[in-house]
C-alpha cells in the first residue's frame, strides 16, 4: 500500500500500464475514500482484463451495484465471478437469495449456491 501521493500516482501507473496487483490495490482505494467512479472503471478494468484479481472485483463491483439499487446488474457480476472458479459471486449470489431484499427470497436457491460456492473453497458455506 502507498503511504504517499507519489507513491499512489506510481501505483495508478503500474495499474494503467496492466500490473493486476497494483490495480487491484487502487481500486480498494478508491472504494475505499468513497471515489466509487474511479473504483468502478479500475474494478471493471481487472474484470474485462480476466487478470488474478477478476472475481473479487466483479464481487465488489456487484456489490456497489446492490447498494445503488441495480440488483440486476450486481447478480450478472456475482454470477460472473462464480462461473470464473471465485467461490464468492455464488456466496453473494446465495446470500442475496437467502436474505430477499431485492430480489424473492428463495431459500432452495440459496442453498444451491452456499453449495456450488462451497464446492469451490468457501468454508463458510
Amino acid at each position: 500500500m502507498p503511504n504517499t501521493k507519489d507513491e499512489f500516482y506510481s501505483l495508478i501507473k503500474l495499474a494503467d500500464d496492466g500490473n493486476s496487483e497494483a490495480n487491484w490495490m487502487v481500486s480498494v482505494i478508491y472504494q475505499q475514500s468513497g471515489n466509487n467512479v474511479e473504483a468502478e472503471k479500475y474494478y471493471q478494468r481487472s474484470i474485462d482484463r480476466q487478470d488474478d484479481y477478476m472475481g473479487p472485483s466483479a464481487v465488489n463491483l456487484g456489490y456497489m451495484y446492490d447498494k445503488n439499487n441495480n440488483i440486476k446488474k450486481a447478480m450478472e457480476l456475482f454470477h460472473q465471478a462464480g462461473d470464473a472458479g471465485y467461490y464468492g459471486g455464488y456466496q453473494a449470489v446465495g446470500t442475496e437469495c437467502f436474505l430477499g431484499r431485492d430480489i424473492p427470497l428463495d431459500f432452495e436457491k440459496a442453498r444451491f449456491y452456499y453449495k456450488k460456492a462451497a464446492e469451490l473453497g468457501c468454508y463458510e458455506c
